[in-house]
């Protein structure tokens, strides 16, 4: 509430859509990139010509949102050519390379309960979705499916309680290991393109545990390496939720900026590796 009446009260009409699945039956197509990113040109198509709401497009998004995000100016100039977007505003933003992915699942501690392994199961649910040979009762015991099953009706904040209250770790919740299953959804929540037509700001907090800064930081350097003109700001100390709001201090700025057709300058430049994430 707070972060969108900043954007409101600096004179922007702010326009929003629930994804695919969302509030209706059937499942939730979670990180898959198309669909969010239709959903969000969608949105923004809904309300075009109505009074008083300009023509110029900034997109803006949070997590999940700031994958909806990236993927919307991947996406928007073949979807929505007709849509004039400026820019992009993200904040704890996830992406999936195969060096990312890796790096997460050495990361992880199997004997751990934590809210993130949230995450994991609300992929199985975008496996079950998409893959018709995917059978959750085979990947899951009986109590990681009390907690999956929560997904069809109820938000991340019900299902981390679970987790938490039952002491559920991934060991606890998966009878095999789902890596073939995850990997398999890798064509359909990888950006299209890293190359965005239009100036992009990244928001990072430092400690950051739902998108590790490292995953943000990789995003930022393969989007340099192709040619995306980023503004990238770190907020130390500052977790996943807590970086929205001290984000704006950085991303209004750059939104009026881009809006008044100004030039941002990159911090690409600063961004150290972007040569070898070419070469990758």
């Amino acid at each position: 509430m707070e972060y969108l009446n900043a954007w409101l009260s600096a004179g922007f009409a702010v326009v929003a859509t629930d994804y695919q699945g969302l509030g209706t039956p059937g499942g939730h197509p979670y990180l898959a990139v198309r669909p969010e990113a239709y959903g969000v040109l969608d949105s923004v198509r809904a309300v075009k010509g109505w009074d008083q709401i300009g023509d110029a497009v900034l997109v803006v998004g949070q997590s999940q949102g700031a994958g909806a995000a990236f993927a919307t100016a991947a996406l928007a100039p073949s979807y929505a050519p007709d849509i004039k977007l400026r820019g992009t505003v993200v904040t704890g933003l996830p992406y999936f390379s195969r060096e990312t992915v890796a790096a997460l699942a050495r990361g992880r501690n199997p004997d751990a309960v934590t809210p993130t392994f949230v995450y994991t199961l609300l992929l199985l649910q975008l496996a079950e979705q998409t893959q018709p040979d995917f059978n959750p009762s085979e990947y899951l015991t009986e109590r990681g499916r009390a907690v999956y099953d929560l997904a069809r009706t109820g938000c991340f904040g019900k299902m981390a309680d679970a987790i938490t209250a039952g002491q559920l770790s991934s060991r606890a919740a998966l009878a095999k290991d789902p890596e073939p299953v995850l990997d398999a959804l890798f064509p359909l929540v990888a950006y299209p393109s890293l190359h965005l037509s239009q100036p992009l700001f990244v928001g990072t907090g430092e400690v950051d545990r739902d998108v590790p800064p490292a995953m943000q930081a990789a995003l930022v350097r393969d989007a340099c390496a192709a040619g995306a003109r980023i503004v990238w700001r770190r907020y130390p100390g500052l977790d996943h939720s807590a970086t929205v709001n001290a984000s704006l201090a950085d991303s209004l700025p750059f939104a009026r900026s881009v809006l008044s057709g100004q030039e941002v300058a990159s911090t690409c430049p600063n961004v150290t590796g972007s040569g070898d994430a070419a070469r990758r």
